[in-house]
């Protein structure tokens, strides 16, 4: 039975096929870079609405599976994300060939050098595995890389880049790791984060300027007034380097004037959704600001959406790794069309929600639960939700 598709209309332009890929495998909710070869049936069919994204008719869409199927290799009776990625991209190019209409996101991606750089880096990667004999028989979490001959690969990757500084930063990241391999699962991440950046990198440097609708902003801050989470946001996060890989932030979204953030309360009659003037969070120490797309909706569109969100985000509904300040953040931009929120701004907390799980698996939970107890627009959006800002 083939599964029905629905167009995306999310307003949100996917710049890379990885993005667009995790698209897919993010609504799979696998858990990891592996899935077990016995369900990817399943995955498929989310990739192949993603590639054809309303636009098939059901023949194309059985098509498009059947091409998944074959190119999906699996190794062990698992499949690993970068050999799903390779197929979901071999999947669309073979889809064109043969004269079938694909999504507009999917073709888009055929003409984005970042997608052409990171799809060649990924074969390179893959390549590199099978090249490593003791590899053959190993599960996907035990296969090793050279580092010294990935560091080249991303060396080599920059020369004709056009975000050159990802792939040295990310060069140089491997040449400073300890032993002389590398694991799949670390050069998996180094890729995610390395799409990730080079769309932020390109966000600040060439968003034109004059575009229609509302600024939206994202405001980001040291969580805490402590010393102690400022150092480490700062080696894993450093506002200068265009690789971060994660940290302890606070987020906000500024839009129509004011920043919006959520937040634990003690009382269920407390909203968890609040407001303050834009970087005036007295809780947090202001960090940055990046600029997200503007937003097309008016300021009463608006004010449904953060109605909507007060409800869906109690304060006692709080969590530290699963449901916190970034993720309504981004939650937030999402639906005002602005976009996602970096990757790195909330990066350890689902790496902590993964180490979590399996904290929960072998019973040990004590230390996670005491963590977790331990003016422009302004006036028309704060007439449009007769709300009072926070001093």
């Amino acid at each position: 039975m083939v599964a029905k598709c629905t167009a995306d209309n999310e307003n949100a332009t996917v710049a890379t096929s990885l993005e667009l890929f995790l698209k897919s495998w993010e609504s799979y909710q696998p858990k990891g870079y592996i899935v077990p070869e016995s369900i990817i049936s399943g995955l498929h069919q989310a990739m192949a609405c993603t590639i054809l994204d309303g636009t098939e008719s059901p023949v194309t869409q059985q098509m498009a599976e059947k091409l998944m199927h074959v190119k999906t290799e699996a190794h062990m009776g698992q499949v690993h994300f970068l050999k799903a990625w390779r197929a979901f991209s071999m999947t669309r190019d073979l889809l064109l060939i043969e004269g079938n209409d694909i999504g507009p996101r999917a073709l888009a991606t055929l003409g984005d050098r970042l997608s052409n750089e990171l799809e060649k880096v990924r074969d390179t990667v893959l390549d590199m595995v099978e090249s490593v004999a003791s590899n053959e028989n190993e599960p996907y979490k035990q296969q090793i890389l050279d580092t010294q001959e990935m560091a080249m690969a991303m060396k080599d990757a920059s020369i004709t880049s056009t975000a050159p500084e990802m792939w040295l930063e990310a060069e140089k990241q491997l040449c400073g790791s300890d032993g002389t391999t590398v694991s799949l699962e670390d050069v998996t991440d180094l890729l995610i984060l390395c799409s990730h950046g080079s769309m932020q990198l390109q966000t600040q440097s060439g968003m034109p300027t004059g575009k229609p609708g509302m600024p939206v902003f994202l405001h980001i801050y040291d969580a805490s007034l402590g010393d102690n989470v400022h150092k480490l946001n700062r080696v894993l996060a450093n506002k200068s380097s265009p690789l971060k890989l994660g940290g302890v932030f606070h987020a906000g979204i500024e839009v129509g004037g004011l920043e919006w953030s959520f937040g634990a309360t003690q009382n269920d009659s407390v909203a968890g959704v609040h407001c303050v003037l834009p970087q005036e969070n007295k809780q947090h120490r202001y960090r940055q600001t990046l600029q997200l797309r503007p937003t097309l909706l008016a300021h009463g569109d608006i004010a449904r959406i953060i109605s909507d969100l007060l409800d869906e985000y109690p304060g006692h509904s709080y969590d530290l790794l699963r449901k916190n300040c970034c993720h309504f953040a981004n939650d937030f931009a999402k639906r005002i069309g602005a976009g996602c929120v970096p990757s790195w701004v909330h990066r350890l907390a689902r790496v902590g929600a993964f180490v979590d799980d399996v904290m929960e698996r072998v019973g040990r939970r004590s230390f996670l639960n005491r963590l977790r107890r331990n003016k422009r627009h302004a006036q028309t959006m704060q007439d449009s939700l007769n709300v009072q800002v926070r001093a």
